[in-house]
């Protein structure tokens, strides 16, 4: 065998197993295993917060919608990161492999502020007290493809993996509140930023009869920091759901 053959030869035959385990849907692309729709609710995690998250799907056999929101609390910040998603897949059919065209819109804001200080007064009620830096918007469009497939276990067990890499527009925009902000000026000053980067969406579902769950992880990487200062770490949730 020749040098050049070994290395694809792992690839290749990792294709040619999703190409023979059944038929192509959308569904499989992006890890959903077969029916009409899943609705799931589960926790989330990324850099220094934590949550909980709701997710919903609907598909056809060509064609597939997912909606999901998270609310994120942020350590040493007051106020809950709100995240919520819309993705739309769609099966690409001239190709052997269960292959599909992916794009969506995720939005992110929160209030960010710092922990000012804490502490016991004379009566006993501890206080905690938080200072306002601004507000924080963020806009990302993802489009990429992705490959997946659902894999018939035994004892009505389907297991259904799945990687999506993307291509990701993201749009930034912070809103300083005067005095606490980094200007130290007593107005406000509003920041924007617009990049262009990659990202990547792995995990697996678990099925059996009506009860699914499912786990992924996902990362963009634009900027290592984000204009609110946060790190732009990868995100993890893990849902536990019904499919109908």
């Amino acid at each position: 065998m020749k040098p050049c053959f070994r290395q694809f030869s792992a690839p290749l035959a990792a294709l040619a197993l999703f190409a023979a385990a059944g038929p192509a849907y959308a569904q499989e692309c992006v890890g959903l295993p077969g029916g009409r729709g899943i609705l799931s609710l589960g926790v989330e995690g990324t850099d220094g917060a934590t949550g909980r998250g709701v997710a919903f799907a609907y598909q056809t056999e060509g064609a597939s919608v997912q909606l999901q929101h998270r609310s994120l609390d942020a350590f040493a910040q007051q106020d809950e990161i709100s995240e919520t998603e819309v993705q739309g897949a769609m099966r690409l059919g001239r190709f052997g492999l269960p292959l599909c065209l992916t794009a969506g819109v995720q939005l992110a804001d929160y209030e960010y502020s710092e922990h000012a200080g804490s502490g016991t007064g004379q009566d006993g009620i501890y206080t905690d007290s938080y200072r306002i830096i601004g507000g924080y918007e963020r806009v990302r469009v993802p489009v990429g493809i992705s490959l997946g497939r659902e894999f018939s276990v035994g004892r009505g067990v389907s297991l259904v993996p799945y990687l999506q890499p993307t291509v990701v527009w993201e749009s930034e925009r912070m809103t300083s509140v005067g005095n606490v902000a980094r200007t130290g000026t007593g107005g406000s000053v509003t920041e924007t930023r617009n990049g262009l980067g990659w990202g990547v969406n792995t995990g697996v579902a678990v099925a059996r009869d009506w009860l699914v769950v499912r786990a992924n992880l996902s990362h963009t990487n634009t900027v290592d920091r984000a204009l609110s200062t946060r790190y732009n770490r990868p995100g993890v949730s893990l849902h536990l759901g019904v499919r109908f």
